[in-house]
């Protein structure tokens, strides 16, 4: 069994979950501690409505008409029956919608789907709020509470925690302007004021004279909803601010569908009357008043079978415990999930399924693949080597690149051209083949070892492009090609100081891939699992904005040994024998030029932040750094690891073979065995 935390998709409070899976089956929700949010709580709600995600009879395959179907067909009968409808096509959007669902739908509605209306499932019908509100962690301190048009116990159960510890604990004083009894009368010291349905504004505007308000010696927090449609919204929210600037108070709107914030930041969050469609698009549950009469089409995006489904176009839809994105609960604050249990096919996430939707509807839209990585590894290579030069210039007290361009960022465009231009010479007697093959090898290796590297999660964008359960072991697999590349360059330039320089790299490259290998597995061992976006999200116990625990913290001895190993493995200095131009002129790269030296050139830089990468992923957390977005937060380890690097090769003099050798084989490695063993060890005792 393992665990995820993540967020509750409950309500709109945004509490902090752990979600337990076994066997691809949600078997637990139990409370994950947010002193921000939650404090540790959990209403019954968010801890045990959570069976439908197990449901044999659940939603996996598209049909039409009741009959199966394949996924394109299907998005293609929705897009028919959708598109070009105007204002005679309804749709109703679930409450736990994410920000990057509402991102893409909203392109939909600017465009195919324009003068649609909108009504989402479960929201209230309080509008955006015009600048900052009340955040939850402030009602603790607040010496007076305003309740209005809300039952709190049941819209945001654990904001009603938060108010009664507020009264129980802090002696805040309570005002409640609510036509029914509430679960908070039972203090008597509460002010409750039974308005009539429809006049809490009224109520609102009398309260700047209460005694409690007059002098409340301290904060006022007032909360306000919409009492479930019954409230004028407009002009009680503009009570409830004229309230809080007469004294000096602070508001929050109550909003109650979970990512209701999310979508009206979004514009997609509407409350429209479905009433006259032709056409209805029902996605996540059907409209609470039911499906309208008038309606001829109906396409269904659900993850459970319900009635009428059988005439209707439906897609299959994903739960809370695979969905990938963010919410923004009722305070603002955006929450990023971490699905417990993968999408497995044929369900497809929700952002692929809008895409594809977009697609079919005539929209342009783009999503992160190996186009989009390949332009990231090669502009981080680009400017590696920049940041390299001008490092080893600031160790060496000389200026470094400073003619090319501003602070010669524009010196790496030169040379490359340069490069490019440059006659390439192919020495006589070689073996052509495995001349050219060998450096289009080695590059190839260094950039298909990214297709299972996680950057992070962000927005409507995952950014990986195989999300592989032994990732580790292709990453790994794939680096050893690096030999081959190597091996063959020296051996088919036909030069004896390349055929030398191509054995050392194999000789050393073996030695230390066993060091590295084992340097790993207590990581594993401690994890459970070889896939790398697992261990990353192993090591965040508080959540990526409160603080990720690394896992250097458990294997200090495992980290120094990849360090060690990886140095080598990248024939970086010290350990840069392989092409030592003191011994071996240019190693396996003796009778290389032009482009055919720039992809071992390449290939090399590649490999040296796929090294740094892997190290941030597996000891430092990976994209989870406190408030910094994820995808930063990656780079900019991966950044500080590359400084590490480059200051080795500015510092360390280059080691003799014999010297390399004996440090892999008589050091490293049985280090790295009895690490393992230590390990096995401490993990079988405190598990018992």
């Amino acid at each position: 069994m393992t665990h995820t935390a993540t967020i509750c998709s409950k309500c709109s409070v945004g509490c902090s979950v752990t979600q337990w899976q076994r066997r691809g089956q949600l078997v637990r929700v139990t409370s994950h501690e947010n002193d921000e949010i939650d404090e540790g709580w959990i209403c019954d709600r968010g801890r045990f409505d959570y069976t439908d995600v197990n449901d044999p009879a659940r939603l996996r395959t598209p049909t039409i008409r009741g009959t199966r179907s394949t996924w394109s067909d299907a998005i293609t009968a929705v897009a028919v029956g959708i598109k070009g409808k105007g204002a005679k096509l309804g749709v109703s959007l679930p409450q736990d919608i994410t920000n990057e669902e509402a991102f893409l739908f909203r392109r939909l509605l600017d465009g195919p789907l324009k003068g649609a209306k909108v009504k989402m499932h479960g929201r209230s019908a309080i509008p955006a709020p015009a600048g900052p509100t009340m955040r939850i962690k402030e009602i603790d301190d607040a010496r007076v509470i305003v309740i209005v048009a809300s039952d709190i116990e049941t819209d945001v159960p654990i904001i009603d925690l938060r108010v009664k510890k507020a009264v129980s604990k802090r002696s805040a004083k309570l005002i409640v302007v609510y036509p029914d009894g509430v679960d908070l009368d039972r203090n008597p010291q509460t002010v409750h004021i039974r308005n009539q349905k429809g006049a809490a504004a009224a109520e609102v505007r009398k309260l700047a004279s209460h005694e409690l308000l007059t002098n409340p010696g301290g904060p006022v927090a007032i909360l306000f909803g919409d009492g479930h449609g019954s409230e004028d919204i407009n002009d009680l929210a503009k009570a409830c601010g004229d309230l809080a600037e007469k004294v000096g108070g602070k508001e929050m709107p109550l909003y109650r569908a979970t990512n209701e914030r999310g979508a009206l930041a979004a514009g997609v969050a509407r409350w429209d009357k479905l009433d006259g469609v032709d056409a209805l698009l029902s996605w996540g549950p059907p409209p609470t008043a039911g499906v309208p009469r008038s309606v001829k089409f109906i396409a269904a995006w659900d993850h459970l079978p319900r009635a009428g489904y059988e005439k209707a176009v439906v897609l299959p839809a994903t739960t809370f415990a695979e969905r990938q994105g963010s919410y923004t609960n009722v305070e603002g604050l955006v929450q990023f999930l971490r699905p417990p249990i993968p999408v497995r096919s044929p369900l497809k996430d929700g952002w692929e399924v809008l895409c594809e939707l977009a697609i079919a509807l005539g929209v342009k839209v783009d999503y992160a693949g190996m186009t989009l990585l390949l332009f990231v590894v090669l502009t981080a290579t680009a400017y590696t080597v920049w940041f390299e030069r001008v490092a080893l210039g600031r160790i060496q007290r000389r200026p470094g690149p400073n003619r090319v361009g501003p602070f010669g960022l524009m010196q790496l465009a030169a040379d490359g051209v340069k490069l490019a231009f440059k006659e390439s010479f192919v020495p006589e007697k070689t073996d052509k083949v495995l001349y050219v093959a060998a450096p289009a090898i080695a590059v190839a290796a260094a950039f298909l070892a990214w297709a299972v590297i996680p950057i992070g999660l962000w927005y409507n964008v995952q950014y990986w492009i195989a999300d592989v359960n032994v990732g580790i072991l292709v990453v790994f697999a794939v680096s050893a090609l690096n030999v081959y590349a190597i091996v063959i360059g020296g051996y088919a330039s036909n030069n004896k100081y390349s055929l030398l320089g191509g054995l050392r790299s194999a000789a050393q490259l073996i030695s230390y891939e066993m060091s590295l290998g084992l340097a790993l597995v207590p990581t594993f061992m401690i994890v459970g699992s070889l896939r790398l976006r697992d261990i990353v999200e192993y090591t965040v116990h508080w959540g990526p904005y409160v603080g990720p625990i690394p896992l250097i913290i458990f294997t200090p001895v495992g980290f120094i040994i990849y360090l060690i190993s990886a140095v080598a493995e990248t024939n970086r200095a010290p350990f840069d024998l392989p092409e030592a131009e003191q011994e071996l002129i240019g190693g396996f790269l003796t009778e290389y030029s032009g482009l055919k030296f720039v992809m071992y050139y390449l290939a090399e830089y590649v490999n040296m932040i796929t090294v740094s990468a892997l190290a941030a992923l597996l000891f430092f957390g990976g994209w989870f750094l406190w408030v910094v977005p994820p995808v930063f937060a990656f780079l900019l380890k991966v950044v500080l690891f590359l400084f590490l690097y480059i200051w080795l090769r500015g510092t360390f003099p280059r080691l003799r073979y014999d010297m390399l050798m004996r440090l892999g084989w008589k050091v490293l490695l049985p280090l790295a065995m009895l690490n393992v063993i230590v390990t096995a060890i401490i993990l079988v005792a405190v598990e018992g």
